[in-house]
């Protein structure tokens, strides 16, 4: 299902002179993104909780590191 609010959300953002019905959907799945990573986050609490913070924040930054390469590879 994510990938599919992902792709919507792709096509949406490409839509010239989008009306309002688009730019209102377009809104509500941005929104909707933004509460699941918040559950997202919320769940790495509860790992952290687990196998504790410093295994958490060493996996953290590991995908972060991940993420200024993609992010880098896009520019």
């Amino acid at each position: 299902m994510l990938n599919e609010v992902l792709q919507t959300i792709k096509m949406l953002k490409r839509v010239e002179k989008p009306s309002q019905e688009v730019k209102d959907s377009l809104e509500f799945l941005e929104q909707s993104l933004k509460s699941r990573t918040k559950q997202n986050l919320l769940d790495l609490m509860s790992v952290g909780d687990v196998m504790g913070y410093d295994e958490l924040q060493s996996n953290l930054k590991e995908m972060v590191n991940f993420l200024e390469q993609m992010k880098n590879q896009k520019k």
